[in-house]
């Protein structure tokens, strides 16, 4: 239905409702038919598909092909650093997004 472009009467007979409104029992009817006029929360990702998600990341990537060089080359060290900086980086990246989710259902609720 293209509301914009229909007058007022086609639109509200379209709708089946009053130009005043649904009357109590047509909107009981409704919500008992159709429920809360409401957003379903999408679901959220676990954890672990987060944490694996960060690896997708293009600076990761290349992160990760020079730790693979400089072990290549026995440079363990180097890479044992690279390593631990991009599953540091990807930790927190996770739990700066289970903060932001949590903060958004509590902005949510109120």
């Amino acid at each position: 239905m293209k509301a914009h472009g229909m007058d007022t009467e086609a639109v509200l007979q379209e709708l089946g409702t009053l130009k005043e409104g649904l009357l109590e029992e047509e909107a009981r009817r409704r919500l008992e038919s159709d429920g809360y006029n409401e957003l379903k929360g999408k679901e959220k990702d676990p954890v672990w598909k987060l944490f694996l998600g960060t690896f997708e990341d293009a600076m990761v990537i290349v992160l990760l092909v020079a730790a693979a060089v400089q072990l290549a080359l026995g440079e363990v060290v180097e890479s044992v650093i690279i390593f631990l900086v991009i599953i540091l980086n990807s930790v927190i990246s996770v739990v700066q997004t289970k903060k932001a989710e949590s903060s958004l259902e509590i902005g949510s609720i109120s």
